[in-house]
């Protein structure tokens, strides 16, 4: 009730309005931040209890997360308008899986740099392979076969970002053998990367300290701002990083589900 009568309370100074509508902004976004809040605190508890939940609710938050970015009544309220309106597909279409796998096929960065091949082949170096698992054609079909006989070197990856319902050594195997045509459509075949294995110790609040072979991933948080039309790129930079650490025993490595921790690098100087 409150709120509704902040929000239609007259204001003739603009001023005045714009501090009212911070106010009743902040006062949502509050009781957003305690309902997330107290959704934290109980999936820990149930996740600790009840192991089998653990995924479920690794996965549940991540669409609370995105929900609340995109509904975040503060964020609403500073965020022009035009901005909004004017949301870019192609951005949120280059997370997905498969356009990742079209990307990998051969031809396809040529035709974006097709006047550089010194910078095509540096970087179709940092691409893992990647695999339709409907295409006929002979490049797919060989990777098929060979996964089949050696499932240990390949993953099976569902399209869409953030991790989870991946498949792994035997089961590669056993969905190669038994997926419909609907279920090839909805994935790809993904090299296995095998990173570096380390010694390490994985900290997590309120339990005991956890020593043994971890692996790690690196992260990087770019900024690209840029003209579609004519090509040009205003600002193209490095803001930061961050890591996270698994144990190298697990296939699926989840912060929120006990088997991963967000992590730090040592860095060193280049003389």
């Amino acid at each position: 009730m409150m709120c509704r009568k902040i929000r239609h309370i007259n204001i003739k100074q603009r001023s005045q309005a714009v501090e009212i509508r911070m106010f009743y902004a902040l006062i949502l976004l509050s009781i957003a931040n305690f309902l997330f809040a107290v959704y934290l605190i109980t999936w820990d508890i149930l996740s600790r209890r009840h192991n089998e939940l653990a995924p479920i609710a690794e996965w549940t938050l991540y669409i609370i997360i995105d929900f609340y970015d995109m509904n975040s009544p503060y964020g609403l309220l500073i965020t022009s308008k035009v901005v909004r309106k004017n949301f870019c597909s192609r951005e949120y279409l280059a997370t997905q899986k498969k356009v990742q796998q079209l990307l990998a096929k051969p031809g396809m960065i040529e035709r974006f740099l097709p006047e550089d091949p010194s910078m095509v082949t540096m970087l179709r170096s940092t691409f893992a392979g990647l695999w339709s698992l409907n295409d006929t054609d002979e490049r797919c079909q060989n990777a098929i076969k060979d996964a089949i006989e050696h499932p240990e070197n390949y993953v099976i990856k569902p399209n869409m970002e953030g991790g989870g319902h991946n498949f792994f050594g035997q089961q590669v195997r056993e969905k190669l053998l038994t997926f419909t045509a609907d279920e090839r459509e909805a994935h790809i075949l993904m090299q296995k990367l095998n990173p570096m294995i380390v010694k390490n110790y994985m900290i997590r609040s309120l339990k005991e300290p956890v020593f043994g072979e971890m692996t790690t991933e690196l992260g990087i948080f770019g900024f690209l701002l840029g003209d579609s039309r004519d090509k040009t790129v205003a600002y193209n930079v490095q803001k930061g990083h961050f890591m996270r650490t698994k144990l190298a025993s697990v296939n699926e490595g989840g912060v929120s589900i006990g088997t991963g921790v967000f992590d730090s690098p040592y860095l060193i100087p280049i003389p």
